[in-house]
């Protein structure tokens, strides 16, 4: 079912395992925050792919209240996950009008964000271990179109 914030629900016949040690980031990103966002990219022949994961940083405030993603992302669907410096799932890549996309942030309904708190001092996750956890978190759906 389509939503107004642009995500398409699907509901599985069986639910998907939590990855093992998966952490969601403590807060919402905010602008300049070190950012990296797995997607894939669209194929003319259909074919399946690897992700590509690549590095950027949160975006400002756009117009409408939503937080800009400041990563450039190759051209296809959105909807891939979105990690903080610490590898720990921060939201999801949306599309937006006007080429910007948007980060949809995983909060918890209140508004405050879930899980983990902060990790003062901590290094960065490295960026093979981020990309191997999105593996577990990304989901590719092939569609086929009509002749």
């Amino acid at each position: 079912a389509s939503a107004p914030d642009g995500i398409v629900r699907i509901r599985l016949l069986q639910a998907l395992p939590v990855p093992d040690g998966l952490a969601l980031a403590a807060r919402a990103p905010f602008a300049g925050s070190p950012l990296a966002v797995v997607e894939f990219g669209t194929s003319d022949n259909g074919d399946a792919a690897w992700p590509q994961l690549v590095q950027g940083f949160a975006g400002g405030v756009a117009a409408d209240g939503s937080r800009r993603l400041g990563v450039e992302l190759a051209r296809g669907a959105r909807g891939g996950p979105v990690f903080d410096r610490f590898g720990r799932l921060a939201g999801i890549a949306l599309p937006a009008d006007g080429g910007a996309d948007r980060l949809a942030p995983i909060a918890a309904p209140d508004g405050s964000a879930p899980a983990s708190g902060e990790m003062p001092g901590a290094p960065a996750a490295p960026i093979d271990a981020v990309y191997e956890s999105a593996l577990r978190l990304t989901l590719q759906i092939l569609l086929t179109r009509p002749a």
